[in-house]
């Protein structure tokens, strides 16, 4: 069950990327509408609580079933520096994460808080890993931001990258990775149409999500603007359904088959402030892994939930 064992690792790395949620395309111009973009004020910091919760089931084919969950809160910030007509200067700031763990079928299990624990108790990986997310909180994570919502730029600082990268950081929490950290500022931000927005105004976008060793998942976006809201004008809500689809890799020995899907989500966008104001994603696959003449069904369930907080960043 080698090459299934490397299937497994592939689609663990794709349900982190599940929550590439806020990605968009080219929209549709209507007469007589604004155009939403962003607009963040230099010198201003927005706070956001990003929630994230998980669930793979794994059947191997002659195995038992394996079951975990993963769940995390992430208190994260915006300090915002220059700004100019084609690009704001931003640093996100990590304040506070909150992972648990828990595992069927598998040893071990984790939890811990950055802002009430000193280290995890348990196995030397958990030790390590916790120390990991000790360092992630006050790093400055520095990106560019374009009107349209456009991530550019995104650069770690050098001593975390280096922490991120080692064999031992990844496991627990989508955070403990140098591409979980970039997923942060990518689910924070819509990508907003070319032109105009109002009550129907639909555009698309299409992403593909590296899976190691197999292939690609391949993300068709489709959003909707419903328009402004009655009792707030100056919001506007946006569908989002998602359609999955697998892309193996030339000469790769897995054989993958996408066997069920789901994705639906929304976010809401201040016109006025310039600014997304509260999101959320609800995904599920199921992808069956065929190596060997042997197979492992999994499918993994992805919640995730936006919101900015009215209280001032600390």
């Amino acid at each position: 069950m080698k090459r299934a064992a490397l299937a497994t690792a592939g689609t663990t790395r794709a349900v982190a990327l599940i929550g590439v949620l806020f990605a968009a395309g080219a929209g549709t111009a209507d007469d007589g509408l604004e155009p939403l973009r962003w607009k963040l004020d230099p010198g201003r910091e927005y706070r956001y609580t990003l929630s994230q919760a998980t669930v793979l089931d794994s059947t191997p084919e002659g195995g038992g079933p394996i079951h975990s969950e993963r769940r995390q809160e992430v208190d994260f910030r915006w300090v915002v520096g220059e700004a100019r007509e084609d690009c704001a200067e931003v640093a996100l700031v990590v304040d506070r994460l909150r992972v648990h763990v828990a595992r069927e079928g598998l040893p071990g299990g984790f939890d811990f808080d950055t802002a009430t624990d000193d280290a995890a108790p348990g196995d030397p990986h958990s030790a390590r890993v916790a120390a990991l997310l000790k360092g992630l909180v006050g790093s400055r994570i520095t990106f560019r931001l374009t009107p349209r919502g456009e991530v550019r730029d995104v650069r770690l600082p050098d001593e975390l990258s280096a922490a991120l990268r080692r064999p031992d950081a990844s496991g627990e929490g989508v955070l403990a990775s140098e591409e979980g950290v970039r997923n942060l500022i990518a689910v924070s931000v819509p990508f907003l149409p070319e032109g105009p927005s109002g009550p129907g105004t639909m555009w698309t976008r299409q992403v593909a999500a590296p899976m190691p060793t197999v292939g690609s998942l391949i993300l068709d976006k489709t959003y909707t603007d419903r328009g402004p809201r009655a009792d707030r004008p100056q919001v506007h809500d946006v569908d989002v359904e998602t359609r999955f689809s697998l892309q193996p890799m030339p000469g790769s020995t897995v054989a993958m088959k996408l066997e069920k899907q789901s994705g639906a989500g929304s976010f809401a966008f201040d016109a006025r402030r310039g600014l997304v104001e509260s999101g959320r994603l609800e995904d599920s696959l199921t992808i069956r892994f065929t190596a060997d003449g042997r197979s492992v069904v999994q499918t993994a369930s992805a919640k995730l939930g936006l919101k900015l907080e009215a209280r001032p960043a600390p």
